[in-house]
């Protein structure tokens, strides 16, 4: 049994095996339109759009250019609930046309959490009365382009 678990070890050294690992391009994008979670603004299977603010490169040229815009498709909605249970809004699927004008599809996960939209996309005042209220009930999630510049990162794996 030995000489065996020697003979593949052996075979397989001697033949320079090497696994390829794919690398992951960050696209950054930022919405064009609300995501919102107050008064079921986004919905499971909303289309929602988002500008992409950096050029991607495959093989080293040009794949997608900066200034298109991608569609995210909402899989995941969960509304806010009592004592700090926040709500939460999930993009698995982006689709967005690359330069030759084919529609490409990137499988990324984007997860925007109401505590994650109190700290970063509102503006300072409105944030001291929504850690306040998150003693008796969660935040929404409330991500307006037109007040703050949102940015998330994708992930585009070549």
């Amino acid at each position: 049994m030995k000489k065996i678990i020697l003979t593949i070890l052996a075979i397989l050294i001697s033949t320079n095996v090497t696994f390829a690992i794919s690398e992951k391009i960050p696209i950054k994008i930022a919405p064009l339109e609300p995501i919102s979670t107050a008064y079921d603004e986004t919905e499971v299977g909303d289309k929602v759009p988002f500008l992409i603010l950096n050029d991607v490169y495959k093989n080293g040229k040009i794949f997608i250019k900066k200034g298109t815009t991608m569609y995210g498709t909402v899989d995941f909605v969960k509304e806010n609930g009592w004592f700090g249970d926040n709500a939460e809004v999930e993009f698995k699927v982006f689709r967005v046309r690359n330069i030759y004008g084919k529609l490409t599809t990137f499988k990324s996960e984007l997860f925007i959490d109401g505590f994650n939209t109190l700290k970063f996309y509102n503006p300072a005042w409105k944030r001291f009365f929504n850690y306040c209220s998150l003693i008796f009930r969660g935040n929404e999630v409330d991500v307006n382009p037109n007040i703050s510049d949102p940015v998330f990162n994708i992930w585009y794996k070549e």
